[in-house]
This record gives C-alpha cells, sequence and structure tokens, in this order.
C-alpha cells in the first residue's frame, strides 16, 4: 500500500511539474516536449537533453555558488555525478535517499550526453531510463563548459 501511495505521489508531481513547464514555456517562448523539457524558441527538442539529478542541501548550494559540479563541495571526492533522464526517477530516487532536499535540472547540448557514460543496470527498479554518469576530471568539465541552463526543478 506505501508502495502504490508513492507511485501515485510521483506520477501526480510529475505531471504538475510538466504543466508548470509547459505553462513557464509558452510564457518564455519555446514550447514544452515530455522527453526533452522546455525547448527554447529558435532550436529543436533533438539538440538538447535535460538531465536531473536529486542533490543534498550543500550540493545544491554548491552548484548555484560555483555554476556547475565538482567531485565534492571540498572538492575530494572522486564520485561521478549521476543524473537520469526523467524528473518522475529524479523524485524516486530522492524518495529513497535521506539528504535529497531538491532536483535539479541541466539542460545539455546531445552532443554532450553523447560523450558521458550511460548505463540501465544502475538501480534499474528506479531508472528506468538508465542512468548517466560524468566522472571527475574531463567528464565533469565537459558537462561544466556545455551546460545551457542549471535550475530548481523540484
Amino acid at each position: 500500500a506505501i508502495r502504490f501511495q508513492r507511485a501515485v505521489r510521483l506520477r501526480v508531481l510529475q505531471a504538475v511539474a510538466e504543466s508548470q513547464a509547459a505553462r513557464r514555456a509558452s510564457r518564455i517562448g519555446g514550447y514544452f516536449d515530455a522527453e526533452a523539457g522546455f525547448v527554447p524558441r529558435g532550436t529543436t527538442a533533438t539538440e538538447t537533453v535535460d538531465l536531473f539529478r536529486a542533490v543534498s542541501p550543500a550540493e545544491f548550494e554548491d552548484i548555484f555558488r560555483i555554476g556547475g559540479f565538482r567531485a565534492a563541495p571540498g572538492g575530494q571526492s572522486l564520485a561521478g555525478k549521476q543524473f537520469t533522464l526523467s524528473l518522475y526517477e529524479a523524485l524516486g530516487f530522492a524518495d529513497q535517499v535521506p539528504d535529497a532536499a531538491a532536483i535539479i535540472r541541466v539542460r545539455v547540448p546531445r552532443s554532450t550526453l553523447n560523450q558521458l557514460e550511460f548505463s540501465r543496470s544502475i538501480d534499474p527498479f528506479i531508472f528506468r531510463n538508465g542512468v548517466v554518469t560524468a566522472q571527475p576530471g574531463a567528464q565533469q568539465q565537459l558537462l561544466n563548459q556545455t551546460l545551457i541552463t542549471i535550475e530548481h526543478a523540484f
């Protein structure tokens, strides 16, 4: 019963987020694509991709302070940054991680996505569409250099 309630809650949250994004897109020029998210005027959904990440309060603050990602707020970690392709899946993951306080959305060119790691075997019950990982070093530098937008999604 609890899993069902959680699933229903996540579906409702996803629908609300997509509806809000569609309204925001129409106000600022562009359109909302269910797979790609907000697509700015003058581009197409296939040129960019939105990635979502559940983050702790410390990481949230650090991302917006430096305008990108690093291995850890102190720069001491070797952990990669993992993203999902769906707000819904990021919310599902955040439900399982006690220190996740927010979901961020980043928009990158599709060509950047093709240069990061992709796996369908990491937590496949949560991340049904797979996980994109930017490893420390060259991949995180590429991600930071090609970021189009970073925003607080949830």
